[in-house]
This record gives structure tokens, sequence and C-alpha cells, in this order.
């Protein structure tokens, strides 16, 4: 997965993933992250869609450095860790 970060104002970014599923199926997601606290060096993101009703709620509380991404995400049916860094 790869991924870009764009920031909108002073309360969000916007964040850009694209990769591929299974090795099989490419996906393209962009979300809206609010900024919720922030030091000199590193800031916290959330946030939340629906993806509807097979899908439920997705949820991503994430911290980001210069060089890393490190967020934790759930939804109905899925949970885990996204990890990434800048190369």
């Amino acid at each position: 997965m790869t991924a870009s970060f764009c920031r909108i104002d002073d309360c969000s970014y916007r964040g850009t993933f694209v990769g591929t599923f299974w090795k099989v199926f490419p996906f393209f997601y962009t979300e809206t992250f609010t900024i919720t606290a922030y030091s000199n060096d590193q800031v916290w993101v959330s946030a939340s869609k629906v993806l509807g009703p097979r899908l439920g709620r997705f949820d991503v509380h994430a911290t980001a450095t210069a060089t890393h991404f490190t967020a934790t995400f759930q939804s109905s049916r899925d949970w885990g860790v996204f990890l990434l860094e800048r190369k």
C-alpha cells in the first residue's frame, strides 16, 4: 500500500491510499482525518466512515510524524494496524 497526505486546513488532512487487496483486487481509498492533538513533531488524527449496510462503520485512529504513519483501524468484520514509513 502507498499513501499520500495533504493538509487541508488547521484541523484536517486528506489521506489517499492505493494498494492491492489479496494481491488481486486493486483499491483506491480517500479519507479526511481530523486532528485530535499535536505536539512539535507528532500529530494525532482520527477518521470514521460508514461503508454501507454490509461493511458497517470504519474507524481509524493514528499518529503521524514526518516519516511514520501508525494507525489502528476497526470495522464490523475486521481490525488491524497500518504501519507506513516514508522512503
